[in-house]
């Protein structure tokens, strides 16, 4: 700090933070804050600051399409009744030697599977609130005569998309008819860039059920929105696809009451960025598996895909 004159210096901060750039809303967050300096400073006089942060383990510097993560150090002297000095200093955050802890990993998944479980939530609930006012406005556009208005064209659209919406759990729930519940489990459930993983399907069909095929997709993709209320829009840039299906052997009439498992094998991108979320902007890898039914309607399931600097069985706790 360079003071020119007499200044007095509520307090003399400073930060180590990262920021969202791109298409999407700013996010932000601030791992560490220390108060430098408070006081008064003497004309023409210099003064320096020894300081250390531990860094985090991320959210790691990212540039991509949409989406940007950016870190810095900011400082900022709190002068009163004047402008507040202030600098920045840009700097990348990349993974060190020592991998983030399983723990600290373990924890951000959780909050990744509640949040893809509270999207299905909110999508099916969204889904049956528009199908039943499309089929109210339905019913009120027949009583008054059924002609051509926007009560009839209202709940034509309002049903048509708040069914689409829903039908994704109706069909599940029509699958497992057949297939009984089906549940899925993913290993290791923490991913490094280039780590193969299996994913294990296990079901009791409730009866006879011919299993066409058994797909995973594995989808990376940068997810931002920008804007608030009725101006939100949502911006998606794919960075990976991949369909991996089971081996044909494994396809076969399935009888009622017998335990199946089976396996998909998969591999993340050697290039696979970290994941990332926040409010408005997300890194996100998720891995859709689709079992294929004849004479009944398909299972479907998302499954996220945390991926991190090194793999759980790599990591200490």
């Amino acid at each position: 700090v360079n003071a020119s004159k007499k200044t007095k210096c509520k307090g003399l901060s400073l930060t180590l933070g990262w920021e969202t750039h791109g298409h999407g809303n700013v996010d932000e967050g601030v791992a560490e804050e220390t108060l430098l300096f408070e006081g008064e400073y003497s004309a023409n006089s210099e003064h320096r600051y020894p300081f250390s942060f531990e860094l985090p383990a991320g959210p790691y510097t990212y540039n991509g399409h949409y989406l940007n993560v950016a870190w810095s150090l900011h400082a900022e002297a709190d002068v009163p009744w004047a402008f507040d000095p202030e600098a920045t200093w840009d700097l990348v955050l990349e993974p060190g030697d020592n991998p983030p802890r399983s723990r600290q990993l373990r924890g951000q998944m959780k909050d990744m599977d509640e949040l893809m479980s509270m999207a299905d939530t909110l999508r099916m609930g969204a889904g049956g609130f528009l199908a039943t006012i499309g089929a109210l406005s339905l019913l009120y556009a027949f009583a008054t005569g059924f002609e051509i208005g926007p009560a009839l064209m209202i709940g034509v659209a309002l049903l048509f998309f708040g069914g689409t919406m829903a039908f994704g759990s109706i069909r599940k729930k029509l699958a497992e008819k057949k297939l009984g519940e089906v549940t899925v489990s993913i290993e290791p459930e923490v991913l490094a860039p280039g780590d193969e993983f299996v994913c294990k399907i296990q079901f009791q069909p409730q009866s006879e059920a011919k299993v066409l095929d058994i797909t995973a997709e594995i989808n990376g993709s940068e997810v931002v929105t920008s804007g608030s209320g009725t101006s939100r829009t949502t911006y998606t840039h794919e960075l990976h696809s991949e369909v991996i299906h089971i081996q044909k052997e494994e396809l076969r009439t399935f009888r009622p009451g017998l335990p199946v498992e089976l396996e998909l094998h998969g591999e993340v991108p050697h290039d696979a960025p970290f994941s990332f979320n926040a409010s408005d902007n997300s890194l996100k890898w998720s891995l859709e598996l689709h079992i294929d039914i004849a004479r009944s309607p398909d299972w479907k399931e998302t499954h996220p895909l945390f991926v991190a600097p090194c793999g759980l069985s790599d990591s200490a706790e």
